[in-house]
């Protein structure tokens, strides 16, 4: 598949954790102190899934959002992968392009609740292809608004274009400091049943993005689907780092590894073991 847009850019992974691994990850003095990167608790409400609160540990240009399994974002989504485009206009074409490809998808301007205004804002344009009924992994397309982009305090790039760094560092209130280890998320491993898999698949082909076998390379990133008969789930993010420093952290159901392979891989994996992305509520 061709397609003339650039890739989109990964924006975030979101995923539900048991309480215990949320309790594990919210108390790890490695990630709240932010020696690891950015640290926040996010409160926040919008017009998709209403109030929520998160944990989110933020690189330079991306972030992992934690959210308690017994509140996920969506009713059966328990995994998301959020792609972001930095120009606005290019979510209408990319609608364009999956409609006369023939993908099924859900479009929307979401709203969130701002400080000293009456009405909820807009914030972002979510395009959310169908990957199947009750599917516990989803994907998200998201184009930021101008203004909101504006509202934060984040600068434009040339020609209009909405910086993922610039934008993050306003959404956090603090930018990304050289003391922190981690630069950002450059891979993502997910598993999902055989159907689903090769409609993501299609789906990043068409986005621009580049199959190698199981793995679709896009700017920055590298999405692994594995197809198979197991839960679907997240099964490990890659996460590059900016300097080796062998260090192991067991956070609930979860295992982050900086620099597994020695001293000379800046690089760090964060397995996930599944618990709270199954559906299952916990506590």
């Amino acid at each position: 598949m061709q397609t003339t847009t650039a890739a989109p850019l990964l924006d975030h992974v979101f995923l539900t954790v048991s309480e215990p691994t949320l309790d594990a990850i919210t108390g790890c003095g490695f990630l709240t102190k932010e020696e690891f990167g950015r640290f926040r608790i996010k409160e926040a409400t919008s017009t998709l899934i209403g109030p929520y609160r998160t944990a989110n540990v933020a690189g330079i240009s991306t972030f992992v959002e934690f959210f308690p399994d017994s509140s996920p974002p969506l009713e059966s989504v328990r995994v998301g992968m959020v792609l972001s485009f930095s120009r606005p206009g290019t979510s209408a074409r990319v609608q364009r392009r999956l409609t006369e490809a023939g993908f099924a998808f859900h479009h929307e301007l979401v709203r969130r609740t701002v400080e000293g205004a009456d009405e909820p804002q807009p914030w972002y344009h979510l395009v959310r292809p169908d990957l199947g009924p009750d599917s516990p992994f989803t994907l998200f397309l998201s184009e930021i608004t101008p203004e909101y982009f504006a509202r934060l305090g984040a600068l434009p790039g040339p020609g209009g274009t909405q910086d993922r760094a610039a934008y993050l560092a306003a959404a956090m209130r603090a930018e990304q400091q050289p003391e922190h280890q981690l630069v950002d998320v450059v891979g993502v491993t997910v598993q999902l049943d055989q159907a689903r898999a090769e409609l993501l698949s299609r789906i990043l082909q068409l986005l621009g993005y580049t199959a190698h076998g199981d793995r679709l390379v896009g700017p920055g990133v590298t999405v692994v689907i594995t197809a198979g008969d197991g839960p679907e789930r997240l099964r490990s993010l890659r996460l590059r780092l900016r300097r080796a420093e062998p260090r192991h952290f067991e956070l609930g159901d979860s295992t982050l590894r900086l620099s597994p392979d020695g001293d000379n891989d800046p690089f760090a994996e964060w397995v996930f073991h599944g618990s709270g992305q199954n559906g299952l509520r916990h506590g």
